[in-house]
Protein backbone atom coordinates (compact mmCIF):
# COMPACT_ATOMS: atom_id res chain seq x y z
CA UNK A 1 0.00 0.00 0.00
CA UNK A 2 1.61 3.62 -1.23
CA UNK A 3 2.69 5.50 1.90
CA UNK A 4 0.78 9.14 2.06
CA UNK A 5 3.23 11.83 1.59
CA UNK A 6 3.32 15.97 2.09
CA UNK A 7 6.02 17.76 0.28
CA UNK A 8 7.82 21.00 1.74
CA UNK A 9 9.21 23.05 -1.11
CA UNK A 10 9.53 26.17 -3.02
CA UNK A 11 12.70 25.57 -4.72
CA UNK A 12 12.82 24.04 -8.82
CA UNK A 13 14.18 20.87 -6.71
CA UNK A 14 11.03 20.49 -5.15
CA UNK A 15 9.10 20.12 -8.36
CA UNK A 16 11.18 17.40 -9.59
CA UNK A 17 10.88 15.25 -6.26
CA UNK A 18 6.80 16.66 -6.47
CA UNK A 19 7.02 14.37 -10.03
CA UNK A 20 8.86 11.78 -8.95
CA UNK A 21 6.11 11.09 -6.08
CA UNK A 22 3.41 11.35 -8.34
CA UNK A 23 4.81 8.95 -10.98
CA UNK A 24 5.77 6.45 -8.35
CA UNK A 25 4.12 3.27 -7.17
CA UNK A 26 5.11 3.46 -3.35
CA UNK A 27 4.21 7.36 -2.50
CA UNK A 28 0.57 8.71 -2.59
CA UNK A 29 0.83 12.37 -2.80
CA UNK A 30 -1.93 14.24 -0.13
CA UNK A 31 0.09 17.63 -0.50
CA UNK A 32 2.28 20.35 -1.16
CA UNK A 33 2.93 22.66 0.85
CA UNK A 34 5.04 25.19 -1.23
CA UNK A 35 4.56 29.98 -1.14
CA UNK A 36 3.42 31.98 -3.81
CA UNK A 37 6.45 33.61 -5.33
CA UNK A 38 7.78 35.01 -8.90
CA UNK A 39 7.80 32.79 -11.55
CA UNK A 40 11.36 33.34 -11.78
CA UNK A 41 12.70 33.35 -8.39
CA UNK A 42 14.95 30.62 -8.73
CA UNK A 43 16.23 31.01 -12.44
CA UNK A 44 19.84 31.09 -10.98
CA UNK A 45 19.43 27.65 -9.81
CA UNK A 46 19.55 26.50 -13.96
CA UNK A 47 16.67 24.74 -13.87
CA UNK A 48 14.13 24.06 -16.60
CA UNK A 49 11.52 23.32 -14.05
CA UNK A 50 9.62 26.46 -12.10
CA UNK A 51 9.47 26.83 -8.13
CA UNK A 52 6.85 24.27 -6.71
CA UNK A 53 3.73 26.65 -6.42
CA UNK A 54 3.87 27.49 -10.03
CA UNK A 55 4.73 23.47 -11.06
CA UNK A 56 1.69 22.49 -8.56
CA UNK A 57 -1.08 24.70 -10.40
CA UNK A 58 0.64 23.76 -14.01
CA UNK A 59 0.03 20.00 -13.35
CA UNK A 60 -3.44 20.75 -10.72
CA UNK A 61 -1.70 19.44 -7.45
CA UNK A 62 -2.92 20.00 -4.32
CA UNK A 63 -1.05 22.97 -2.44
CA UNK A 64 -1.54 23.21 1.44
CA UNK A 65 -0.72 25.22 4.04
CA UNK A 66 1.97 25.07 6.67
CA UNK A 67 -0.83 24.44 9.04
CA UNK A 68 -3.10 22.14 7.17
CA UNK A 69 -0.42 20.00 6.68
CA UNK A 70 0.23 19.41 10.66
CA UNK A 71 -3.73 18.98 10.71
CA UNK A 72 -3.19 16.35 8.17
CA UNK A 73 -0.50 14.29 10.23
CA UNK A 74 -2.39 14.41 13.35
CA UNK A 75 -5.11 12.47 11.85
CA UNK A 76 -3.17 10.08 9.28
CA UNK A 77 0.15 8.11 8.85
CA UNK A 78 1.92 10.96 6.76
CA UNK A 79 5.67 10.79 5.67
CA UNK A 80 7.11 14.13 5.46
CA UNK A 81 9.33 15.20 2.46
CA UNK A 82 11.34 18.81 2.85
CA UNK A 83 13.01 20.30 0.08
CA UNK A 84 15.46 22.98 1.05
CA UNK A 85 12.10 24.61 2.93
CA UNK A 86 12.52 27.44 4.69
CA UNK A 87 11.08 27.17 7.85
CA UNK A 88 12.45 25.47 10.80
CA UNK A 89 10.41 22.34 11.74
CA UNK A 90 10.33 21.99 15.52
CA UNK A 91 9.66 19.18 17.41
CA UNK A 92 5.97 19.36 18.29
CA UNK A 93 5.47 19.60 14.53
CA UNK A 94 7.88 17.31 13.20
CA UNK A 95 7.02 14.72 15.72
CA UNK A 96 3.42 14.26 14.25
CA UNK A 97 3.95 12.69 11.20
CA UNK A 98 4.55 8.88 11.02
CA UNK A 99 7.69 7.86 10.39
CA UNK A 100 8.63 11.18 10.43
CA UNK A 101 10.02 13.69 7.91
CA UNK A 102 13.07 13.59 5.95
CA UNK A 103 15.10 16.53 4.74
CA UNK A 104 17.01 16.86 1.54
CA UNK A 105 20.24 18.38 3.07
CA UNK A 106 23.08 19.61 0.85
CA UNK A 107 25.79 17.77 1.94
CA UNK A 108 27.65 15.02 2.91
CA UNK A 109 26.44 14.15 6.54
CA UNK A 110 27.53 14.01 9.27
CA UNK A 111 30.64 15.78 8.53
CA UNK A 112 28.71 18.48 6.70
CA UNK A 113 26.01 19.39 8.93
CA UNK A 114 24.41 23.19 8.59
CA UNK A 115 23.97 26.04 6.47
CA UNK A 116 26.13 27.01 3.30
CA UNK A 117 27.73 23.49 2.28
CA UNK A 118 28.49 24.38 -0.77
CA UNK A 119 30.57 27.55 0.17
CA UNK A 120 32.61 25.65 3.08
CA UNK A 121 33.13 22.36 0.82
CA UNK A 122 35.50 25.23 -1.31
CA UNK A 123 37.03 26.71 1.49
CA UNK A 124 37.93 23.32 2.76
CA UNK A 125 39.50 22.19 -0.32
CA UNK A 126 36.88 19.21 -0.09
CA UNK A 127 37.90 16.45 -3.15
CA UNK A 128 34.13 15.23 -2.73
CA UNK A 129 30.18 16.64 -1.64
CA UNK A 130 27.46 14.84 -0.83
CA UNK A 131 23.99 14.93 -1.08
CA UNK A 132 21.88 13.41 1.55
CA UNK A 133 18.52 12.48 3.05
CA UNK A 134 17.98 12.34 6.56
CA UNK A 135 15.45 12.45 9.24
CA UNK A 136 14.32 15.52 10.81
CA UNK A 137 15.29 15.42 14.94
CA UNK A 138 16.25 18.43 17.46
CA UNK A 139 19.63 18.51 16.58
CA UNK A 140 21.27 20.56 13.22
CA UNK A 141 20.61 17.88 10.70
CA UNK A 142 21.75 15.08 13.08
CA UNK A 143 18.98 12.85 12.20
CA UNK A 144 19.27 9.04 10.88
CA UNK A 145 20.08 9.20 7.27
CA UNK A 146 17.61 7.45 4.88
CA UNK A 147 20.04 7.73 1.98
CA UNK A 148 23.25 9.10 0.93
CA UNK A 149 25.03 9.68 -2.15
CA UNK A 150 29.33 11.29 -2.25
CA UNK A 151 30.73 12.43 -5.83
CA UNK A 152 34.06 13.78 -6.76
CA UNK A 153 35.22 17.41 -7.27
CA UNK A 154 37.63 19.12 -9.45
CA UNK A 155 40.49 22.03 -7.80
CA UNK A 156 38.57 24.67 -10.02
CA UNK A 157 34.85 24.03 -8.21
CA UNK A 158 32.85 26.92 -7.23
CA UNK A 159 30.49 27.02 -4.68
CA UNK A 160 27.54 27.42 -7.60
CA UNK A 161 28.92 24.64 -9.40
CA UNK A 162 28.78 22.16 -6.31
CA UNK A 163 25.75 23.59 -5.19
CA UNK A 164 24.72 22.10 -9.19
CA UNK A 165 26.35 18.98 -8.90
CA UNK A 166 24.55 19.12 -5.35
CA UNK A 167 21.48 18.73 -6.73
CA UNK A 168 22.02 15.85 -9.15
CA UNK A 169 23.24 14.19 -5.99
CA UNK A 170 20.00 14.36 -4.55
CA UNK A 171 18.16 13.20 -7.43
CA UNK A 172 20.17 10.28 -7.50
CA UNK A 173 19.65 10.04 -3.77
CA UNK A 174 15.51 10.51 -4.13
CA UNK A 175 15.89 7.98 -7.14
CA UNK A 176 17.32 5.61 -5.18
CA UNK A 177 14.84 6.34 -1.89
CA UNK A 178 12.17 5.62 -4.24
CA UNK A 179 13.52 2.61 -5.65
CA UNK A 180 13.93 1.14 -1.55
CA UNK A 181 10.44 1.89 -0.33
CA UNK A 182 9.30 0.44 -3.79
CA UNK A 183 10.98 -2.68 -2.90
CA UNK A 184 11.34 -2.74 1.09
CA UNK A 185 8.12 -1.20 1.76
CA UNK A 186 9.66 1.46 4.29
CA UNK A 187 12.12 4.27 4.36
CA UNK A 188 15.56 3.45 5.19
CA UNK A 189 17.45 4.61 8.17
CA UNK A 190 20.98 4.38 9.20
CA UNK A 191 21.81 6.52 12.79
CA UNK A 192 24.44 8.88 12.12
CA UNK A 193 26.40 7.32 15.09
CA UNK A 194 27.46 4.32 12.99
CA UNK A 195 29.43 6.65 10.22
CA UNK A 196 30.68 8.24 13.29
CA UNK A 197 31.87 4.61 14.70
CA UNK A 198 33.10 3.78 11.31
CA UNK A 199 35.59 6.72 11.41
CA UNK A 200 33.84 9.63 9.59
CA UNK A 201 33.87 13.29 11.42
CA UNK A 202 30.84 15.22 12.15
CA UNK A 203 31.07 19.16 12.23
CA UNK A 204 28.44 21.58 11.71
CA UNK A 205 28.67 25.24 9.69
CA UNK A 206 26.90 28.03 10.44
CA UNK A 207 26.10 31.21 7.59
CA UNK A 208 27.50 33.58 10.08
CA UNK A 209 30.70 31.69 9.87
CA UNK A 210 31.25 33.43 6.55
CA UNK A 211 31.38 36.71 6.66
CA UNK A 212 34.88 37.29 7.55
CA UNK A 213 36.02 34.98 5.30
CA UNK A 214 34.48 37.11 2.22
CA UNK A 215 37.06 39.28 2.43
CA UNK A 216 40.29 38.37 0.62
CA UNK A 217 43.70 39.91 2.66
CA UNK A 218 46.85 40.59 1.59
CA UNK A 219 48.08 37.73 3.48
CA UNK A 220 45.52 35.19 1.22
CA UNK A 221 47.52 37.02 -2.01
CA UNK A 222 50.27 34.72 -0.92
CA UNK A 223 48.85 31.20 -0.59
CA UNK A 224 46.19 29.04 -2.01
CA UNK A 225 43.45 30.62 -0.08
CA UNK A 226 42.86 33.32 -2.38
CA UNK A 227 41.64 31.33 -5.23
CA UNK A 228 39.80 29.30 -2.52
CA UNK A 229 38.14 32.21 -1.43
CA UNK A 230 37.42 33.99 -4.96
CA UNK A 231 35.72 30.23 -5.96
CA UNK A 232 34.21 29.64 -2.64
CA UNK A 233 31.93 32.90 -2.80
CA UNK A 234 31.02 33.07 -6.63
CA UNK A 235 27.25 32.41 -7.17
CA UNK A 236 24.38 34.10 -8.57
CA UNK A 237 22.38 36.45 -6.65
CA UNK A 238 24.56 36.15 -3.15
CA UNK A 239 27.66 38.74 -2.16
CA UNK A 240 31.00 37.37 -3.98
CA UNK A 241 34.64 37.66 -2.37
CA UNK A 242 36.15 41.38 -1.94
CA UNK A 243 39.84 42.98 -1.47
CA UNK A 244 39.93 46.61 -0.32
CA UNK A 245 42.63 48.15 -2.10
CA UNK A 246 42.95 52.09 -0.70
CA UNK A 247 39.42 51.73 0.78
CA UNK A 248 37.86 50.42 -2.46
CA UNK A 249 35.66 47.60 -2.31
CA UNK A 250 37.21 45.43 -5.28
CA UNK A 251 34.84 42.57 -6.57
CA UNK A 252 36.73 39.05 -7.17
CA UNK A 253 34.98 36.97 -10.02
CA UNK A 254 36.64 33.69 -10.64
CA UNK A 255 38.51 33.13 -14.30
CA UNK A 256 36.36 30.26 -15.02
CA UNK A 257 32.86 32.06 -15.15
CA UNK A 258 34.66 35.07 -17.37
Amino acid sequence: MPIDVIIFGNVPLASWVVGEVVKSTCFNLVGVVADACEKDQYSHHGSVLPPAYHYCHEFGLPIISFEKAESIAEQQAILGISVRYNRIFKRDYFSKFTPGIVNLHGGELPRYRGSNIANYVVLNGEKRTGGTIHFISDGIDEGDVAVRRLGSLTSSETAYSVFQKTIELLKASFTELVETVESQGEVPRTPQQWFINNGEDACTYRSSGLSAAREVTESDLSNENFGRKVRAFHFPGHPPAFILLDEVRVILVPEVVL
